[in-house]
């Protein structure tokens, strides 16, 4: 089970969360560093290789495809028992 990072919704499938997300959320600042930027996405795409908190937006929101090694950590983060503190 997958836990979404911003509300806490719960699913089976990633897929199913990573389509909450983009459906549900509009996000104008980013949840970590609390900053406006031009372009989000590109925020997230750039710092992912370097943050999990970014790595995981940027699965979440963005359409880059990223390494597989980049999408079992994401599975990692995102597992409910698991996964990394937002707070």
């Amino acid at each position: 089970m997958y836990r979404c990072p911003i509300c806490g919704f719960r699913t089976i499938r990633l897929f199913a969360l990573k389509q909450h997300a983009r459906h549900t959320h509009v996000l104008n600042q980013c949840p970590v560093c609390k900053k406006e930027y031009l372009n989000i996405y590109q925020h997230f795409y750039v710092h992912a290789y370097n943050d999990s908190q970014h790595l995981v937006l940027c699965y979440l929101f963005t359409t880059n495809k990223l390494r597989s090694f980049a999408k079992r950590k994401v599975k990692e983060l995102l597992k409910v028992d698991g996964g990394i503190p937002w707070t």
